[in-house]
């Protein structure tokens, strides 16, 4: 009911993608999926070739398997404003990435201002 909002008649659509996420999710008692436990292997989703699925909105390490469960039908489902927040999150991570790599290498990134003969090492 998570997944569904303020909106209980909308839970019918998202039942096949409840079960779906309620069998790939990573138990805590067994530390392997009911999918792996099956199968054997992990299961490879949609959004794991697609999308980078540590950004989801809502992900905390102590998180409760409904809200766990929730946060995967929304993943399955592949709202559109979660997209959209993952891409925005990833092009911050980016550029917090490239400061930090800035502010690192601060003195090997100086430039220099270069005339015409001056020899350089490439």
């Amino acid at each position: 009911m998570k997944a569904c909002g303020d909106k209980p008649e909308a839970w019918a659509p998202q039942v096949p993608l409840a079960f779906f996420a309620d069998r790939v999710t990573i138990s805590s008692v067994t530390g392997f999926s009911p999918f792996y436990m099956l199968h054997g292997v992990h299961p490879v989703l949609p959004f794991d070739l697609t999308e980078a699925t540590s950004m989801i909105q809502g992900f905390c390490k102590d998180i409760s398997s409904s809200e766990l469960l929730s946060l995967h039908i929304c993943q399955l489902q592949k709202c559109p404003k979660d997209l959209e927040w993952a891409a925005q999150a990833l092009v911050k991570s980016c550029f917090r990435s490239k400061a930090q790599f800035e502010k690192r290498f601060m003195r090997r990134l100086k430039r220099a201002s270069l005339n015409s003969g001056d020899l350089v090492l490439i």
